[in-house]
């Protein structure tokens, strides 16, 4: 797996997660990501290969339902979003607990 895949999976999480907490309802997503293929996959559909193109569409479903935007920024911009999720890899304990 390469690592737009692997950004197109965390941002098919992070729109999972959003969906099913209460600020759905009134809030805007707001999806940044320094992966331009993944950001480009996402807001049109003709331009997504065949081998991930059934998670964009999952991606896609999962967004009806919710308002929401997705923007390119520089990596430059998201040094300490990385940082802080390298560091989060190989935790014992999650980082998101979702409770209904």
């Amino acid at each position: 797996m390469g690592p737009t895949s692997t950004k197109i999976f965390a941002i098919k999480e992070a729109i999972s997660l959003f969906s099913k907490s209460c600020w759905a309802k009134s809030n805007t997503l707001l999806i940044k990501t320094d992966n331009k293929l993944a950001s480009e996959w996402i807001r049109n559909v003709s331009t997504i290969p065949h081998f991930i193109k059934n998670e964009i569409v999952e991606i896609l479903n999962l967004c009806r339902e919710i308002y929401w935007n997705i923007s390119l920024v520089p990596r430059e911009c998201t040094a300490v979003a990385d940082s802080l999720s390298k560091a989060g890899i190989g935790r014992a304990q999650q980082l998101v607990w979702v409770l209904n």
